[in-house]
């Protein structure tokens, strides 16, 4: 089961609960600190490197949202009959980790997927200094949480910034990113093979 946020319009868990964006600010303190959020967000893309990070302190906090450039079988498997490279269209879902840091170390972090559509919330992790990262408890399943917590790690992420309205832009950069590492990556190919011996 996933938690939904479709096009900063309307949130939606599972295949049958949906909330309005209303429901999720509830007062406007909440939508305060999500324009701060948005004014202050630092923004980090590296060229020869799969990743898009964006960071921002919030309190005591760090945030982190990290996306990575779908690989080309990826996006093939989700549409293969509609399959083109230059179609914008063929990054569906962009895989993002959403990271809260507090002070002491702990770590809450939100694993999912993006589209031009909606931000969807596959699971849930709460990581401790302490502890592996490979043996963190990821949470029971979400179809078994109750809906009002549902609701709450929603409203949690949108204060901090990490909702559709923050991030619809991410999809179409990752393609431009994808198209612009796949020419640098050809370009280093081609400089190594050119490249004289004993330069």
């Amino acid at each position: 089961m996933t938690i939904t946020q479709k096009s900063g319009i309307s949130l939606q868990i599972g295949v049958t609960a949906s909330y309005s964006t209303s429901e999720i600010y509830t007062d406007s303190l909440a939508m305060k600190q999500l324009e701060v959020f948005e004014d202050q967000l630092a923004y980090e893309d590296r060229f020869g490197e799969r990743t898009l990070l964006l960071t921002k302190n919030y309190q005591d906090e760090l945030i982190k949202f990290e996306a990575e450039i779908p690989q080309l079988e990826d996006i093939k498997e989700e549409k293969p009959e509609y399959w083109d490279l230059d179609d914008e269209n063929k990054i569906v879902n962009v895989s993002y980790s959403a990271s809260i840091t507090k002070g002491s170390g702990m770590c809450l972090e939100f694993l999912g997927t993006i589209s031009n559509e909606e931000i969807c919330i596959h699971s849930v992790l709460i990581k401790q200094p302490e502890v592996f990262e490979d043996r963190a408890y990821e949470g029971p399943s979400f179809i078994d949480l109750d809906e009002n917590l549902l609701k709450a790690f929603l409203k949690y992420l949108a204060i901090r910034g990490n909702d559709f309205n923050t991030f619809d832009f991410i999809p179409h950069h990752m393609l431009k990113k994808r198209h612009r590492e796949y020419f640098l990556w050809l370009e280093k190919i081609k400089n190594f093979i050119e490249k004289p011996p004993h330069s």
